[in-house]
């Protein structure tokens, strides 16, 4: 692509990103990490990091993008989408109306995808008051507050449920679907004012300890919004 009137190269996966999250109708604005910061430059680096809890919170919508569509996405976005949604959760759930093996692959093409082991995932998405999960040109949406509260316990509602075990679906790991809801869930009740359990560092650190980083001094700066403010005042970005 061309950036300020210089040929800037795109990877194959942040190429298929823009091919899909452009419009064709309108202009569209996005903040891409991958592009607005440099790379290359451990000074900016730097200096973004300290910006990002201000970047993810004033944006009006954070998508994330987690690569094309498969055979099997459809299927499982119908499932998310029913979880995330309102309707009568024991009444005729998709985990009731097709083959255990198609349910599987359908929730495995979504929740095993890289990007829910990726760190600074669970930042963004906490921090942002509209989320957006894009694979190809579907999307599962949902914002922050009572949206996010609701999915949380119908996603525990459905995996503790018979149907969910009849369906053969009761090792499906939800976990890093839901550890960011509850993320979220804690950021909303904090500027809020109401209480929740005091969150350290180290507690981050060890709840996340699964995920993954390029750089390892990540695995702590990425969490660096996510505790409270006094704390994020010690944790300089170097």
């Amino acid at each position: 692509m061309i950036l300020n009137n210089e040929h800037f190269a795109l990877n194959e996966n942040l190429y298929a990103a823009l091919q899909h999250l452009r419009s064709e109708t309108s202009n569209r604005t996005l903040w891409i990490d991958a592009i607005c910061i440099n790379q290359a430059n451990d000074s900016e680096r730097n200096r973004q990091v300290s910006l990002m809890a201000d970047i993810y919170t004033c944006a009006s919508h954070v998508v994330n993008w987690l690569g094309p569509s498969t055979p099997n996405t459809a299927l499982g976005l119908e499932i998310l989408t029913f979880l995330f949604g309102d309707k009568d959760i024991t009444s005729s759930p998709p985990w009731q109306k097709y083959k255990p093996s198609l349910l599987r692959a359908g929730l495995q093409d979504i929740l095993q995808r890289d990007y829910f082991s990726r760190i600074w995932v669970v930042q963004e998405n906490a921090l942002a008051s509209k989320i957006t999960l894009q694979i190809g040109s579907a999307t599962l949406t949902w914002h922050s507050g009572a949206s996010t509260h609701r999915a949380i316990c119908r996603l525990k509602f459905a995996v503790i449920s018979p149907s969910w075990e009849t369906a053969k679906l009761q090792d499906i790991d939800i976990r890093p679907l839901l550890e960011i809801l509850e993320q979220s869930m804690m950021v909303t009740r904090r500027k809020m004012g109401k209480s929740c359990r005091e969150v350290t560092v180290l507690d981050q650190a060890f709840d996340m300890r699964y995920r993954r980083a390029t750089d390892r001094r990540d695995m702590l700066f990425a969490l660096r919004s996510m505790v409270p403010e006094d704390v994020r005042r010690g944790m300089a970005v170097d």
